[in-house]
């Protein structure tokens, strides 16, 4: 009895540092996107740019360099998450973007979705390790943020997510097992497909792909991958977010961009 109740309680605590995780990384969200406001684009990435991080500009390049070495843009760059997950050490937002000429007020002149990919250094602040984003038409409803349960699994390490990338690039009948039920792609172009049917609808299976980098989080909760991938003569990069769901790692959500 005595361990079974204190197996329920180290579930609970896990489960209120994870609310804790997710409640803190939907902040720093924020709080990265009225820099971006205030102080303008170049600013607010430098600011919250990991020193290992990746931006791709269109490939992947180390983003604090790239940001250091590049002027500051004219134009007011907005975002909101409607969507974050964080598990110990690892954490993910996505939701839609706009991009403004001069000033707020102003009419956007093009809009998008990101996912950013963010890391707990040791101080236990947030930092970017990887930004990605599509360029989409207007979206027809308004942000709202959605918070999924936590949930505690068995570790799993990079080499296996990034096994699990590998497969998922190379055999197209793995494709429907690995896509998670509520997976969220990112197109140019489109707005956000949600859903796996609406998915394998969409999802190249005959795209070439090759895995560049996997990360997983200390807990093996939640990771990412990403590389590039060859279609129809056409090149691009490709990023996915990975959550081990019942001791199996679910693609949740995947972005393409054409290079």
């Amino acid at each position: 009895m005595k361990a079974s109740l204190s197996f329920l309680l180290c579930l609970l605590f896990l489960s209120a540092c994870f609310a804790d995780d997710v409640q803190n990384l939907v902040q720093t969200e924020r709080e990265f996107a009225a820099m971006s406001v205030k102080f303008g684009m170049r600013e607010a990435f430098l600011a919250y740019l990991a020193d290992d991080s990746v931006l791709f500009r269109p490939d992947a390049v180390p983003g604090k360099e790239w940001m250091e070495e590049h002027p500051p843009r004219s134009g007011i760059l907005s975002w909101e998450p409607t969507l974050a997950e964080a598990a110990s050490d690892l954490g993910c937002t996505s939701g839609p973007w706009e991009f403004r000429e001069k000033t707020l007020q102003d009419k956007p002149v093009a809009y998008g979705y990101f996912v950013t990919l963010w890391k707990k250094e040791s101080d236990g602040k947030w930092k970017v390790v990887l930004d990605t984003g599509t360029t989409n038409p207007a979206p027809t409803t308004a942000a709202s943020l959605s918070l999924p349960p936590a949930s505690a699994v068995a570790k799993k390490a990079n080499e296996d997510l990034l096994k699990a990338d590998q497969d998922f690039c190379i055999n197209a009948k793995t494709v429907s097992d690995v896509l998670a039920d509520a997976v969220l792609l990112y197109r140019d172009n489109v707005a956000p497909i949600s859903g796996k049917q609406a998915a394998l609808a969409v999802v190249n299976q005959t795209a070439i792909c090759t895995p560049a980098k996997a990360n997983v989080s200390s807990d093996g909760v939640l990771g990412y991958t990403y590389g590039t991938y060859t279609s129809n003569q056409q090149k691009g990069n490709y990023v996915r977010v990975w959550k081990n769901l019942s001791g199996a790692w679910k693609v949740i959500i995947d972005v393409s961009t054409p290079d």
